[in-house]
């Protein structure tokens, strides 16, 4: 391979219509933006690197709406591994959400069964549930309180003190994280989330009424403890979680990931045709080593 130089013998550098001129190690290379390069006979990437790619920027627009939630999410991680490394590393493989560029830089993001968090304590079972009322949220844990129709207007203490009692993995003194996501499409039609997030700590102290804290409707029935969020009716909810965390020599997580509660979300972001949009919009940024004359 040899350099493309100029009428004046000179090595270019810079950018000439959709074509950028550098050199590297000592060679030409232009960096071409090629609409066409996703199929055909210049396709330059498999189907499977061209999927991963366009999963890739949903996951990066959630986490950017979830990171203030989720500081030190993960236990373990390698020196130098960030939050961000671990979200991107479990959930980019695990998402079915396909949106657009345009979508993209204007602040889209579609939550989904993404893992929040990953450590050593034992997660709550949970399961989205399509009801007769809507989509919910259920967490199903050991409680054992009297009228537990009437949970609503008791103590966070006594609260904290039945479920400590009723399942053994839980103490006194870990924070119990409500988290549910959803999102809400603008007048131009960009899906942008929407992220209900409250904690509380079990404790022995607390004598006021769950109401009155405004944390989730807590209730009981047949499926287990119910926490159910109050969106705007403008808003979809997609899902959601009940994260378990605990100062111990550090701070210790559940492993968790957002449950699908909704059977309705739509297929404008997860279909067949959404992946082939994306596809097809994003097109594919590739260095191309220039031979002499070209």
């Amino acid at each position: 391979m040899g350099k493309v130089r100029n009428a004046a013998n000179t090595v270019r550098i810079g950018r000439i219509g959709e074509n950028t001129w550098y050199v590297r190690d000592g060679v030409q290379i232009v960096r071409q933006r090629l609409n066409n390069s996703n199929f055909g006979e210049g396709a330059r990437r498999t189907q499977a690197q061209q999927v991963r790619r366009v999963k890739w920027g949903n996951v990066v627009n959630v986490w950017k709406g979830l990171r203030a939630y989720l500081q030190s999410a993960f236990e373990n991680k390698k020196q130098g591994q960030s939050d961000y490394n671990m979200f991107m590393s479990l959930n980019v493989d695990n998402s079915d959400v396909y949106l657009t560029r345009q979508e993209l830089q204007a602040g889209a993001a579609v939550p989904w069964s993404y893992h929040v968090t990953k450590g050593s304590l034992v997660p709550f079972a949970q399961q989205g549930v399509q009801t007769e009322e809507g989509p919910e949220h259920y967490v199903t844990v050991n409680f054992g309180l009297e009228n537990v129709a009437n949970i609503q207007n008791r103590q966070w203490s006594a609260f904290s003190n039945q479920l400590v009692a009723d399942n053994t993995d839980v103490k006194l003194g870990d924070n119990i994280a409500f988290l549910r996501v959803g999102y809400r499409k603008g007048e131009d039609n960009i899906p942008r989330m929407v992220v209900d997030y409250k904690e509380m700590r079990l404790n022995e102290d607390d004598n006021e009424t769950i109401s009155a804290l405004g944390l989730p409707l807590i209730t009981v029935d047949t499926y287990g403890v119910v926490m159910t969020f109050d969106f705007e009716s403008d808003v979809t909810l997609v899902g959601g979680c009940v994260i378990r965390t605990r100062l111990d020599g550090g701070l210790k997580v559940s492993s968790q990931r957002i449950e699908i509660a909704n059977d309705d979300i739509g297929d404008d972001w997860f279909s067949n045709a959404a992946l082939q949009r994306a596809i097809e919009e994003l097109g594919v940024d590739s260095d191309v080593i220039l031979a002499p004359g070209e």
